[in-house]
């Protein structure tokens, strides 16, 4: 399957018929759904082409709750505030999913936001 960029806020090559673009072919408008948050709601995952290239959304989950997994069984003895520990596996899900992106051969690049709705680790 070929993925092709849709959207862009750059790329004036692309944009301009003069420097080899095709006018109206890739625009900045984004395209918006809005879901509600709910009580079992988790997490959300905001992710660029680079990494759902050469993940699954099951891939990304699974990385995701092995760190949080990994995390609870390994927070006792630790000298860190619960904040604290919370934000260093929130910080190690996302670095292992852009890591096994990588490691995968990513060829684009690979941004992620992750945004916790409850304290996994609770």
């Amino acid at each position: 399957m070929i993925v092709e960029v849709s959207r862009t806020f750059g790329d004036i090559e692309s944009k301009r018929k003069d420097l080899g673009g095709l006018k109206g072919v890739i625009v900045p408008t984004p395209e918006i759904t809005t879901f509600p948050i709910t009580a079992n709601l988790d997490y959300a995952l905001l992710a660029c082409d680079g990494v759902f290239d050469v993940l699954t959304n099951e891939e990304i989950n699974e990385i995701i709750w092995e760190t949080v997994d990994y995390y609870k069984s390994n927070r006792k003895g630790t000298n860190a505030k619960p904040e604290e520990y919370l934000g260093m596996c929130l910080n190690d899900c996302v670095n292992n999913i852009l890591k096994r992106s990588l490691i995968q051969n990513s060829e684009d690049n690979v941004t992620i936001i992750l945004v916790a709705f409850r304290r996994f680790l609770d």
